[in-house]
């Protein structure tokens, strides 16, 4: 029972980062950035969060790119910038052909979409 409990933890410790580059793996960068943004008050530091939400996205993970534009749209741990959400959205859902993403200031209902497949997403702020 010992000898697997050792083995465990190696093997953990082995899947979170890239052989290659011997860089974290974008899954482990995203849960570490949770806990910074969203964790215990104690965890919280939205700099590093941010940071390693930022890391994840370039390595190419998909769910880093989506969270960073919530933060973006929300203002939190960064500026806010619906300009740099929109990007983000729209580069989270670039393999989506029937997703179209729209800054606040586009004119769309539902009249944009029935009876099609799309999908519009308006990204505004709710001033309240």
């Amino acid at each position: 029972m010992k000898r697997t409990l050792l083995i465990l933890p190696l093997f953990a410790l082995a899947a979170s980062a890239d052989p290659a580059t011997n860089a974290p793996a974008p899954e482990t960068l995203i849960a570490t950035a949770r806990r910074c943004l969203d964790g215990l008050p104690e965890e919280l530091d939205f700099a590093r969060g941010v940071a390693l939400l930022r890391e994840a996205a370039e390595a190419g993970s998909a769910e880093a790119v989506a969270r960073l534009g919530a933060r973006y749209e929300t203002g939190t741990g960064v500026p806010l910038d619906i300009g740099r959400a929109v990007a983000l959205y729209r580069e989270f859902y670039r393999d989506s052909p029937f997703v179209r993403v729209f800054g606040s200031d586009a004119a769309i209902g539902t009249m944009n979409v029935r009876g099609t497949n799309y999908c519009n997403l308006v990204v505004s702020v709710d001033p309240r």
